[in-house]
């Protein structure tokens, strides 16, 4: 399964969005996108949401230091995961004191050249996503599909409580009337736990049924 998590890094090593310059801290590498939003309006910000990206010519900012200062506190106020400002429109480069200003919220800059267009960004960020969204999809339909397997072909439950604990790294344990405890030991694995929570519904609608 793919990393779920559409991150900073990814989007500074996309192919398709080549040259791009990346100010800021490395850890701030791991920020998540998910989505994109464009800026070129002071009173645009109260509309980005939390982990987007935002685009930018920076003529909203150009040779404006507070109105600078202003929109860089509320972007990091709104957690955006970085602004990207296209050069050679308004900027030749990223002016030092734009990087030193950002540096002090910890909002990573990237300077965009000229010759990509927002709507290119969007179309490659977005498509990225919806893949992510698709091939997550295709993994949970796929694990529930062996688990229901293991059910039907009576796989035994030490097989289908061995297959739960392999997504929610910890130990399950199932008691029954009798305080009998059945119990596995989970290896170190970080999955989700969409699917557990669907398959424990399972196992309890069964029991349940099985008492009556």
């Amino acid at each position: 399964m793919n990393d779920p998590v559409l991150t900073l890094r990814w989007f500074l090593n996309c192919p398709e969005i080549d040259n791009l310059e990346f100010y800021g801290d490395e850890d701030c590498l791991g920020n998540p996108i998910t989505g994109v939003n464009v800026i070129d309006n002071p009173e645009g910000v109260p509309w980005i949401k939390k982990n987007e990206l935002v685009l930018t010519t920076g003529f909203i900012f150009y040779k404006d230091i507070a109105l600078t200062k202003k929109l860089l506190k509320e972007l990091h106020d709104v957690s955006c995961t970085a602004l990207c400002i296209k050069i050679k429109r308004f900027y030749d480069t990223i002016p030092q004191f734009l990087i030193e200003e950002a540096a002090r919220y910890r909002l990573p800059l990237i300077a965009v050249p000229f010759y990509h267009s927002y709507s290119d960004i969007m179309r490659v960020i977005f498509r990225e996503l919806e893949l992510r969204q698709l091939s997550n999809q295709a993994f949970v339909i796929n694990e529930t599909r062996k688990f229901c397997q293991l059910f039907t072909s009576n796989g035994g439950i030490g097989s289908m409580l061995s297959m739960l604990s392999s997504y929610t790294a910890s130990i399950i344990l199932i008691t029954d009337y009798n305080d009998k405890s059945p119990t596995v030991i989970a290896p170190n694995l970080n999955i989700a736990f969409l699917l557990f929570d669907c398959c424990i519904m399972l196992i309890l609608n069964v029991s349940h049924n099985t008492v009556k």
